[in-house]
């Protein structure tokens, strides 16, 4: 390491740090506050939450207030933090305490520094959980400025990232604002607001009660043209009464909702989607190319699919025929965190679902981007919570899906309002996803450019007044030589036995 300002020097960190290793029962100390690597916010020195001791079945790292916890599990999560109290912590973190030679304020910027990231990840041994040792992490080596120098560094630093936090937090207050946006418009939008007035102007020639009868007729003269098909495929005349087979779609229970605007009625999903089913079982194999993709829950983020990233999987014709997704399909969640999650199939390639998610085939005569609309909003929301089963791992059926009431308007109001939906969509997504995301990655990057200022001794000014690093470390060293002399147990001496005399 070249280059350094004057008064720093070239240390290895483990020279100047002070570790602790005190741990102890969780059954053999009073409750107190316990901090494991879930409760640390990577990259941001924040705590997020704590737990209780009392809760902890192993041993515990124990720490006090001030002290560093450095996550060595994963270490490109970077979870450094100072906790302003005592407690206890996951064994997964080292503790260090002040030393005389770097100050903890500056040790914990260090620790967290990009440079000092990297060379902890090249440095971990692990595959599935990587870890990095104390005996490597102490092997770093950088520029240790004199402690005067560190204190204002620290102090810089501390001010510049509070002026960064606050602009973070403003972003965040803007997102949150996007959210909230979206959602009104979405409200609007499935109880006739958002149309109201276009609604006036375009009178429909069909309500929205003459589009369900010519659904629902629709679907009749389909499940009969079937039936007659299977009947004359097997020779068969149809049997007497073979119509009254015909199961009617539930019907929405309309007694606790609210009249729906002019011209528009409710429905069922089971009235406007002939078709709802579960996926295929089977195991995803990303090598597999050829073929249609097997498309899963994990694949939709953000309302989206990186089809390229889908995976295969071995399946027969038959079950490509049958669990095939066409443009309009709607699929949902049905499990897990992401209960109730759904996505519009649209610009897809050859795919096929998984059986942790349900397929919605609607109606043709229904405007799927209109319905998937619905899908998004609290109304919708608010039935799959009360549907929902199971505590630990929450789901939903295709019962509840298909018992999911929705407001049905004319199909050019549907047109219109999935239009005005996605121009509002396209803005919240513009202003989230691009400006605020490139604006956080700035702020990242920002963060970290400013560490790097501060290890380089570009941050502050040098005061020629400063006591060298090198004075400090040579002293502290010695000191350390003169502990480990007094400490050495001093050889004890055998009594010489006399010499016995031969007679």
């Amino acid at each position: 390491m070249s280059g350094l300002p004057t008064g720093w020097t070239e240390v290895e960190l483990g020279e100047v740090w002070h570790e602790s290793r005190a741990r102890a029962r969780p059954d053999a100390i009073a409750r107190t506050d316990y901090i494991g690597l879930e409760h640390v916010e990577g990259g941001t020195n924040r705590i997020t939450g704590a737990g209780r001791s009392d809760g902890v079945k192993s041993a515990v790292a124990v720490f006090s207030a001030g002290d560093i916890l450095y996550g060595r599990l994963r270490p490109y999560l970077n979870k450094v933090i100072r906790p302003p109290f005592a407690g206890v912590a996951s064994t997964e973190f080292l503790v260090f305490k002040e030393s005389k030679a770097l100050v903890n304020g500056l040790l914990m910027r260090l620790l967290s520094s990009s440079d000092l990231v990297a060379y902890a990840n090249a440095n971990s041994a692990g595959v599935n959980l990587p870890r990095i040792s104390a005996k490597r992490l102490a092997e770093y080596r950088f520029g240790l400025a004199p402690v005067p120098e560190q204190h204002r560094i620290v102090t810089k630093i501390e001010s510049l990232f509070a002026r960064l936090d606050e602009g973070v937090a403003a972003l965040k207050r803007a997102e949150a604002n996007l959210v909230r946006y979206r959602a009104s418009v979405l409200k609007a939008a499935v109880e006739g607001r958002l149309t109201e007035e276009w609604r006036r102007e375009n009178p429909p020639a069909e309500t929205g009660e003459d589009l369900l009868r010519r659904i629902l007729a629709e679907r009749r003269k389909r499940w009969e043209s079937e039936q007659l098909a299977k009947f004359e495929a097997k020779d068969r005349k149809p049997p007497k009464n073979w119509r009254a087979k015909y199961k009617e779609p539930v019907a929405p229970d309309t007694s606790g909702l609210p009249k729906p605007p002019e011209r528009w009625c409710w429905a069922t999903v089971d009235q406007l989607a002939p078709v709802i089913q579960y996926g295929h079982t089977a195991s995803a194999d990303p090598s597999k190319q050829d073929g249609p993709r097997f498309l899963r829950i994990t694949d939709i983020q953000d309302g989206r699919v990186q089809w390229s990233g889908v995976p295969g999987c071995v399946v027969s014709e038959a079950e490509t025929e049958k669990y095939r997704l066409s443009a309009g399909n709607i699929v949902f969640a049905r499990t897990g965190a992401t209960t109730g999650k759904s996505y519009l199939i649209e610009n897809h390639p050859e795919a096929i679902f998984a059986s942790y998610l349900i397929r919605v085939g609607l109606s043709y005569l229904v405007h799927p981007r209109y319905v998937s609309a619905f899908f998004q909003s609290g109304s919708y929301w608010s039935q799959v919570e009360r549907g929902k089963r199971g505590i630990g791992q929450p789901n939903v059926n295709a019962r509840v899906l298909a018992n999911i009431t929705l407001p049905l308007p004319p199909v050019r109001e549907q047109v219109e309002i999935a239009d005005r939906v996605a121009s509002a969509e396209d803005v919240v997504w513009q202003a989230s996803n691009r400006f605020m995301g490139n604006c956080l990655t700035a702020a990242s990057a920002l963060r970290q450019s400013i560490l790097k200022r501060a290890f380089e001794g570009r941050l502050v000014p040098q005061d020629p007044a400063d006591e060298p690093a090198s004075v400090l470390l040579e002293r502290i060293r010695a000191e350390r030589a003169a502990e480990r002399k007094r400490r050495k147990p001093r050889p004890t001496q055998r009594k010489r036995q006399p010499k016995s005399r031969v007679p």
